[in-house]
């Protein structure tokens, strides 16, 4: 099991240079970003006995990204959520003196018209991000494939986390159930039941085992994954149903918006 951790929650800003189809936030250049003042201070208000998730928008595109990251330096566990295209040599080479960070990239598919069509940023991306990961690994960064799991994205899983594996055996896997996409006509066009992915999920276990973590999957779709699952801090619901589990207070439930639309047929609680 990931370690178990709590994470202070930095957003550096909302700007990006995709446009992700399954994105919480609504795409804008215009999104605000946070001065580097205003990050310093909101980071007084932190525990760094805690880990820190930094998140955004895309934090690397910021000319001040090394920065922000230098102020993290005394958490026991740096995140950086990432699309991987900001990131550069100059940059991962700095990156590689903070042992405590941990990357992860969004990469949605092995194929670059599939990555293009999801990511919706340059047509450039695909190639630069692909490089990156082989330079992160040259500098030993620990780093992650994340794949956002959705009607887009679940028929090149396997695929595109055999790809990252021969790019380099020693990339991690993370496979996110997102049920926070804010335009609901895309949420309802793109998401897929708990039930239509546990044989993907299945799948993806018995190929990479403990090479592979699961994030926003509740325990009991899949049991197998109890020692895989990572911890988030997203809209959950703790269902009445698992107050009965046995991991109730260990596996973080599921988002209120997945229950929404699907109900909570799918859940059985562990006893």
């Amino acid at each position: 099991m990931m370690e178990k951790l709590k994470y202070e929650m930095l957003t550096p800003g909302f700007k990006c240079n995709q446009n992700c189809i399954h994105c919480c936030k609504k795409f804008s250049n215009k999104l605000e970003n946070f001065s580097f003042k205003q990050i310093k201070n909101n980071l007084r208000n932190f525990n760094n006995n805690n880990g820190i998730a930094i998140n955004g928008g895309e934090p690397s595109i910021r000319d001040d990204f090394l920065d922000i990251i230098e102020l993290c330096k005394n958490y026991k566990k740096i995140i950086l959520f990432t699309n991987g295209t900001g990131l550069n040599e100059y940059n991962i080479e700095k990156l590689a003196s903070y042992k405590n960070l941990n990357i992860f990239i969004s990469f949605n598919s092995y194929k670059e018209e599939i990555y293009n069509k999801i990511h919706r940023g340059s047509n450039s991306d695909y190639k630069k991000v692909v490089n990156n990961f082989k330079t992160l690994m040259s500098y030993e960064i620990k780093c992650y494939c994340r794949i956002i799991i959705h009607k887009l994205t679940k028929d090149y899983i396997l695929d595109t986390f055999e790809f990252i594996k021969n790019i380099n055996s020693n990339i991690l896997l993370n496979l996110f159930y997102a049920a926070i996409i804010e335009e609901d006509s895309i949420w309802n066009n793109i998401t897929c039941s708990f039930t239509e992915l546990k044989p993907i999920i299945q799948e993806c276990y018995n190929k990479f085992k403990h090479h592979i973590s699961f994030l926003s999957i509740p325990f009991c779709i899949n049991k197998d994954i109890i020692d895989l699952s990572s911890f988030d801090d997203y809209d959950i619901s703790h269902n009445i149903k698992c107050k009965k589990c046995i991991y109730f207070g260990k596996c973080y439930g599921v988002q209120k918006k997945y229950l929404e639309r699907f109900g909570d047929s799918e859940l059985n609680p562990i006893y």
